[in-house]
């Protein structure tokens, strides 16, 4: 630290690291959500990724908590807002990414779209059994039969629709919850690191799970599949958030990520190819038996 930062008002990463932390014990969601904006600030000319993680985080405090959002001005998350967009429009990987699969399904009819949204959602099938132990997340051991109601497809029965239904009705509580904003909320990883259960909420993941849980819920009984079924989800078992948060390297060079991305255009390949209906549900299953982060 130099002489004159000693008399600077602009406080250092490392020093926001710390008070991010004393605010976090202390469940002061206020003050988190300004730390987030001070380390989107600060992380804006040295690393654009970290950047944009933390500006999203303050913007879905802010959304999904009513009492921080009358506390923040308004001045200050139409700035945040201003960052992100000037950030996506530069055009980062995952932008990229969600880019190439849009376009990809222009071509796709309704139903493959809805199989490559599947494919997505078998991933976190392990993730999601796990995290279903913490506070808050009980909700989630449901996942693995809503998972089976959706491979069933067209041959679920009535109550199984509803069991459906239900759980993506309680499901959009879960994302508004402040157990999901608490990031003491984690998941014990194999390599001795921790996922935030907040790092789910980057990239808007658990609202494009919500988004399409529910255009799924409505096609049972439908007469036809609408070809404008959303790609949204289709990326987001690369979890960035995890990755930029924990590690120094670009999203790009990420051994994890590259492997996710091959699966998200195995995936095409593959159902474009028409498999048959068995070969998908094999895929399915060998998917839900799968780790995302290790």
């Amino acid at each position: 630290m130099s002489f004159l930062d000693i008399f600077s008002k602009k406080k250092s990463i490392e020093q926001l690291y710390d008070e991010l932390k004393a605010e976090q014990e202390r469940g002061n969601l206020i003050e988190v959500a300004n730390i987030y904006y001070e380390l989107g600030e600060a992380y804006l000319k040295k690393n654009k990724e970290r950047s944009l993680l933390y500006m999203n985080r303050f913007k879905t405090l802010t959304e999904n908590q009513e009492h921080i959002l009358n506390k923040i001005p308004k001045k200050k998350i139409d700035k945040a807002i201003e960052i992100i967009g000037k950030i996506r429009s530069e055009k980062p990987y995952i932008v990229t990414i969600r880019d190439k699969v849009k376009d990809l399904g222009k071509d796709m009819t309704g139903k493959q779209k809805i199989k490559w949204n599947l494919l997505t959602i078998a991933r976190y099938n392990i993730l999601f059994n796990r995290l279903c132990t913490n506070t808050g997340f009980e909700l989630l051991e449901k996942f693995g039969d809503i998972l089976f109601i959706l491979m069933k497809g067209y041959d679920a029965s009535i109550e199984e629709v509803k069991k459906l239904n239900k759980f993506t009705k309680e499901f959009a509580s879960l994302i508004k919850s402040v157990e999901l904003a608490d990031t003491e909320n984690v998941l014990h990883l194999e390599n001795g690191e921790d996922m935030q259960a907040y790092d789910l909420t980057g990239n808007d993941i658990l609202k494009n799970m919500y988004n399409t849980l529910f255009d799924l819920s409505k096609i049972f009984g439908a007469e036809k599949i609408s070809d404008e079924m959303k790609t949204d989800f289709v990326p987001d078992a690369m979890i960035c958030d995890y990755y930029v948060r924990t590690r120094e390297c670009p999203l790009e060079e990420n051994k994890e990520i590259k492997e996710e991305e091959e699966r998200i255009f195995a995936d095409h390949k593959f159902i474009m190819a028409d498999p048959s209906e068995e070969s998908f549900r094999e895929r399915m299953t060998e998917y839900g038996r799968l780790m995302l982060l290790k």
